[in-house]
């Protein structure tokens, strides 16, 4: 079992797929835990690693924060076209190892099974919030330190920002919204008046390079079909209720 986060667990990865290839004598047959865009991009690693991979997603949609559901579903029929399987609404209930000890098969909750070799885990970022908690400062339902919309706690002395911030409802674990926070929080100490706008969850995934020009030729040719579908016969652009 492996997580996808450094070069390091990269590399760790690679060494354990190419012997396990070796020691079983057939291709690899591994399982990504987590469909956002580590998950995707972890997919991927174990393709170029010549492993076969299946992205396990506990939410109804790959990368639910970055796209909808009809998003999601062209970017499912994007990736299994890819050669990845995709697995959606499954949440996982254990990871059962085989006679030899190595992990062997996932258990669904829905009773559901499925035989693996190697297992990675890439589902995100916990709040590490545990001296906020220690201090009786307020958290949120899923965790993280509650903040207002200038990233002020309840105490007004202390500010928090990034991934254990807790704004307007919710944990983001990514890069823009951290840096807006950061903006926001020495701005207000230099005394503006900024706020934090909604959270930007735009995301580049990083394909496996020999199959980058593919997907973003399938990207391109999906909305290519999307405008045309908008533009009705002869060319018209539909308008909302006509039909």
């Amino acid at each position: 079992m492996f997580v996808y986060r450094t070069i390091d667990d990269v590399a760790a990865l690679r060494i354990y797929v190419e012997r396990r290839r070796k020691e079983l004598g057939r291709t690899v047959r591994g399982a990504v835990i987590g469909g956002g865009l580590l998950g995707l991009e972890a997919a991927g690693a174990l393709q170029e690693l010549g492993a076969t991979s299946t992205v396990i997603q506990f939410s109804d949609r790959l990368m639910n924060l970055q796209v909808d559901e009809g998003g999601g579903q062209a970017l499912s029929r994007l990736i299994e076209n890819m050669g990845v399987k995709v697995r959606c609404n499954t949440a996982t209930d254990a990871i059962k190892p085989d006679k030899h000890g190595h992990v062997g098969s996932l258990k669904f909750a829905d009773k559901g099974e499925q035989v693996v070799d190697v297992v990675v885990f890439a589902t995100g970022v916990r709040p590490r919030d545990e001296l906020a908690r220690d201090m009786g400062l307020e958290i949120g339902a899923r965790g993280g330190i509650v903040v207002d919309d200038t990233c002020l706690t309840e105490d007004p002395a202390i500010s928090a920002i990034g991934e254990v911030a807790c704004i307007q409802g919710a944990c983001i674990g990514l890069i823009a919204p951290g840096n807006t926070m950061a903006e926001i929080a020495v701005d207000r100490l230099l005394g503006g008046s900024s706020t934090f706008p909604g959270a930007d969850t735009a995301a580049k995934a990083k394909a496996p390079r020999s199959r980058r020009g593919e997907l973003w030729r399938r990207l391109r040719d999906h909305a290519r079909c999307a405008r045309a579908h908008l533009r009705g016969p002869g060319g018209g652009r539909l308008q909302e209720g006509s039909s």
